[in-house]
């Protein structure tokens, strides 16, 4: 069945062999990426899944995203300077997503599926007549939703599909025609991800990573409506991205992350190159740097920022050690929001993301020289583990430390007569209900 779905994929990424220039999109927002902490390390995600932002560039990072039974809210905003000699903030853009994930759906298979809406604003335009009269204003804009779901099959393989419905209100009611220079359509990703992590020492964690995807198949072109002519064909470039990343975890305390990833358009065989990183200096804080190289676009782009994540867990319990060694009476009223939250299950986070991007100007052009971006994220989510949703209880674990441990626990009962004969029985911890001592119902023999 792998096998099936490995050569379905191969004819999809082969058939994609018609795309126009990276940058050349009639749709922006389908080619913008959003995220504060992908765009500041180079604008990278087709190997990450660090967090749900990643779905821009692959589906198939969902289910490795969440942890349990989770959801997750991510909101995104950044504006970008596209004129800076006229110092004129001409572009905004924001996105919301939503997601929710899923382990050992059935067997060692999680799953992970999102929602988000993508909308870029260029803000409001004066029209003017052929005398130079302003006759009104129009609001240029675009919308994609966007529906993505991910699966991941015994924590290595993962494939995941998703719907773009957009709708392009770039330059919308020129010639008085309100329906003109509006286009709509719908669009499709797919993605593909390998990973594997190797454990030394039980201290540090060892992850590398591989991602492919290909962006807005089977279309390479979108419809205009234009009134008095006929529609015209705008490009939809279609791309692929491919590239690798390794994570290193020491102690869940201090992390690094590299990836290297490339854009390309296929027809015009155009790259564009992606770097980043990410140093996780404490399980609350991590920086992040990274660059993208548009060699056909003849620019450069500097990428840095900073992630800051609040696990309700780990500040809590960090809060009542400190507040203990003052006020021990004010420490244990803190623990009790803390066991309620262990009893559920519950463990939400917060987290906040910034980056900034900055873009340098190859050659004689320096039309987009210090053209400047700002990203900023902020987002929640809510970690829980329910085994009446989750089926990771019905199933072997995976994880082979805890595997081998099934069986070690024993139960010794006595005679209901009192004899000093015992009996020794094997339990499976999982399945041990009631652990009080239970009587034996061996007879004493005959005499």
């Amino acid at each position: 069945m792998f096998l099936r779905v490995l050569c379905v994929f191969a004819m999809i990424v082969g058939s994609s062999t018609t795309a126009f220039a990276v940058g050349k999109t009639a749709v922006m927002t389908l080619d913008f990426p959003h995220g504060a902490e992908n765009c500041g390390m180079g604008e990278v995600g087709v190997s990450l899944a660090e967090n749900i932002n990643s779905v821009f560039w692959n589906p198939a990072s969902l289910p490795a995203i969440g942890q349990n039974l989770s959801v997750q809210y991510l909101y995104s905003y950044f504006h970008e300077d596209l004129l800076p000699s006229l110092r004129i903030k001409d572009l905004y853009h924001n996105d919301t997503i939503h997601a929710f994930f899923m382990q050992d759906i059935w067997r060692n298979i999680d799953l992970g599926m999102s929602y988000s809406i993508n909308y870029m604003s260029m803000g409001y335009n004066d029209r003017i007549d052929f005398l130079g009269n302003f006759t009104d204003s129009i609001h240029c804009s675009e919308t994609v939703r966007s529906y993505a779901l991910g699966l991941r099959f015994y924590d290595v393989a993962s494939i995941g599909f998703t719907i773009k419905n957009f709708k392009s209100r770039i330059a919308p009611g020129f010639n008085g025609n309100q329906q003109d220079g509006i286009a709509q359509g719908q669009v499709f990703d797919l993605g593909f991800r390998l990973e594997k992590k190797f454990t030394i020492a039980q201290m540090l964690d060892i992850q590398p990573v591989i991602g492919f995807a290909v962006h807005s198949f089977p279309h390479d072109s979108v419809l205009y409506i234009h009134s008095d002519t006929l529609p015209r064909a705008d490009p939809l470039p279609l791309t692929r991205w491919y590239g690798a990343s390794l994570k290193l975890n020491l102690l869940d305390l201090f992390g690094f992350v590299y990836s290297q990833e490339k854009q390309y358009a296929a027809i015009d065989q155009e790259f564009v190159d992606h770097q980043g990183y990410k140093i996780q200096l404490t399980p609350f804080f991590a920086l992040v740097n990274g660059s993208m190289d548009d060699i056909d676009g003849m620019c450069f782009e500097e990428n840095k920022g900073w992630v800051l994540t609040f696990n309700y867990q780990q500040t809590m319990n960090a809060l009542v050690r400190c507040t203990d060694l003052f006020n021990p009476v004010l420490s244990e009223k803190l623990k009790v929001p803390s066991r309620w939250a262990e009893k559920y299950h519950i463990n939400p986070n917060i987290h906040f993301q910034y980056a900034i991007s900055k873009i340098h100007s190859k050659g004689d052009n320096n039309f987009r020289e210090d053209q400047e971006r700002k990203d900023f994220s902020f987002g929640f989510s809510i970690i829980g583990d329910l085994s009446s949703l989750s089926l990771k209880n019905k199933h072997k674990d995976r994880n082979v430390k805890d595997a081998g441990n099934e069986t070690k626990s024993q139960l010794i009962t006595e005679s209901a007569s009192g004899s000093s004969n015992t009996q020794i029985v094997p339990v499976n911890e999982n399945s041990l209900q009631d652990t009080s001592v239970v009587p034996s119902t061996t007879r004493e023999p005959v005499k």
